[in-house]
């Protein structure tokens, strides 16, 4: 009788060791498949995987696409105009190119300079004529009058400047005077700026202008990169500019998240960005009409990267 109950007992044990080991197999397998779901669920809608976030990091990137050329014109309070400004703006290879452009060089197909087009036709005469004779494509103009111009400087830096040779002129207009000795050395705000710069006495003639010209402004983006100035000053100095131009087909909607994106990374990676070219060609005896050398503009392919 108690073997009996032995065999009974030893085949419980079994019993009770088969409906185990099948309970594990069955909650293994199960853990196995909510798993491997859960594995995937997290793959596909949860985790981002290291190429979407080095494809994240490369799109923040400029490219040469980001490249553009805009056309800056300044006139005086009669809208004579007085000043032109090239800017190639190359954030992939983190450079602002400025080319100042004498107001007095000789239009395409004419023998007119720059101010008598503008006099006659306006911006598109001047835009036109700049496209035809440098064999590029502005992506925008405007038109800067003092007022404009002056708060458009005094919004980005103001410059530490040496007088390179003594001045002296009062424009009878606008009373306007520029009084200085050479080798004095000036804090400039746009106003006087603006003076050295339209200055007509140089003693290298007309074309000491543009130089003058190129040196203060590539001095002001570099002095405002390099300091407290934000990308949201330039968004506000941006806009007010805009909306103060007498004439213009810049957009506010310019300054977007991606032109703010290529200023933070010229920030982030050159100390001066700015830097200027002045045009090659000959002026003639009176120094009043400058004729572009038609060589200028095969080197300005390479420095504009075009």
């Amino acid at each position: 009788m108690e073997k009996e109950n032995n065999i009974v007992k030893q085949k419980k044990k079994k019993n009770n060791a088969s409906v185990a080991l099948v309970y594990f197999i069955t909650l293994t397998v199960v853990l196995l498949v909510i798993g491997g779901i859960s594995l995937f669920v997290m793959t596909k809608y949860v985790i981002t995987d290291d190429s979407s976030s080095t494809s994240s990091v490369q799109d923040s990137t400029p490219t040469k696409k980001d490249n553009t050329t805009r056309l800056y014109m300044m006139v005086d309070d009669k809208n004579n105009l007085e000043t032109v400004l090239i800017e190639r703006f190359l954030p992939k290879s983190c450079k602002i190119v400025l080319l100042p452009i004498s107001e007095k060089t000789v239009a395409s197909g004419s023998n007119n300079t720059l101010a008598q087009e503008y006099a006659a036709s306006g911006t598109k005469a001047v835009t036109k004529s700049l496209e035809e004779m440098l064999d590029i494509k502005f992506d925008g103009f405007i038109v800067l009058d003092h007022t404009n111009f002056e708060n458009v400087i005094d919004n980005i830096a103001t410059i530490n400047y040496t007088v390179p040779e003594t001045v002296y002129y009062v424009d009878e207009d606008s009373d306007d005077v520029l009084n200085y000795e050479q080798g004095e050395e000036l804090t400039l705000f746009g106003s006087e700026m603006r003076l050295f710069l339209t200055y007509p006495n140089y003693a290298n003639g007309a074309g000491q202008n543009q130089k003058v010209f190129g040196e203060m402004l590539s001095k002001v983006v570099n002095q405002g990169l390099s300091t407290a100035l934000t990308v949201q000053n330039l968004s506000s100095t941006y806009s007010a500019m805009v909306k103060g131009a007498t004439d213009k087909n810049f957009s506010l909607n310019d300054f977007d998240e991606r032109m703010t994106s290529n200023i933070k990374y010229i920030i982030d990676n050159s100390d001066e960005p700015a830097q200027y070219i002045t045009a090659t060609g000959s002026w003639d005896l009176e120094g009043t009409k400058f004729t572009l050398d038609n060589e200028f503009k095969n080197q300005l392919k390479e420095l504009f990267e075009l």
